[in-house]
């Protein structure tokens, strides 16, 4: 399925999901059990593929790249938001509440386009 996405929702995008796998790398770096490492790497595998279709400026996904997005933007959506809430700059966070909005608004978009798949 082919996603059509601004240019900044795709930069904030692929900056989220860049972030989103090297603490997924780091996590699986970290654990000890082999079943959930394996499953933790396939995710992996799959949200790279995700990250190489971002970098060629546009997002098409297969049903399982979406399901996997969409639970890695719901863990950055979650993150962000506290990031925010920590946050005592207020221009920073003002930064942070605008790159939030961007990644609802494709998040949004990615939900609608794969409850329609």
């Amino acid at each position: 399925m082919q996603i059509q996405l601004t240019d900044h929702e795709l930069h904030v995008l692929a900056d989220t999901l860049a972030r989103h796998n090297r603490h997924l790398a780091h996590e699986i770096a970290q654990t000890d059990d082999r079943e959930f490492r394996h499953m933790l790497q396939n995710t992996l595998e799959v949200l790279t593929t995700v990250q190489n279709h971002l970098a060629t400026g546009e997002l098409k996904l297969s049903s399982e790249e979406g399901r996997a997005l969409a639970e890695a933007l719901d863990r950055s959506e979650r993150a962000l938001s506290i990031e925010i809430a920590h946050t005592e700059n207020r221009d920073f966070r003002h930064m942070l509440h605008d790159d939030l909005d961007e990644l609802t608004g494709a998040h949004f978009k990615i939900a609608r386009t794969i409850g329609r798949a």
